[in-house]
């Protein structure tokens, strides 16, 4: 007989053993710090697009680099 433990990552296989509501509560505290740290829910900027001015795209990767920089502690 094949042991889960031996086709499924140790990380993975502890996730899948949760509950819903444990992992409702993983996924959301994985959120908040994503937040924290900076970064931003909009999309990427594609520079291909025609929806997007130059001064949009500059202003999107000044946020960008702002984000990195807070993240990695450099900056501030």
């Amino acid at each position: 007989m094949i042991d889960l433990e031996d086709i499924i990552e140790p990380e993975r296989l502890a996730r899948y053993r949760k509950s819903p509501r444990e992992r409702l509560l993983a996924t959301g505290a994985a959120w908040a710090n994503y937040m924290e740290l900076g970064w931003s829910l909009e999309p990427d900027a594609d520079s291909q697009s025609p929806f997007w001015s130059r001064e949009e795209l500059a202003e999107f990767a000044r946020r960008g680099a702002w984000a990195g920089q807070r993240a990695f502690g450099y900056g501030n």
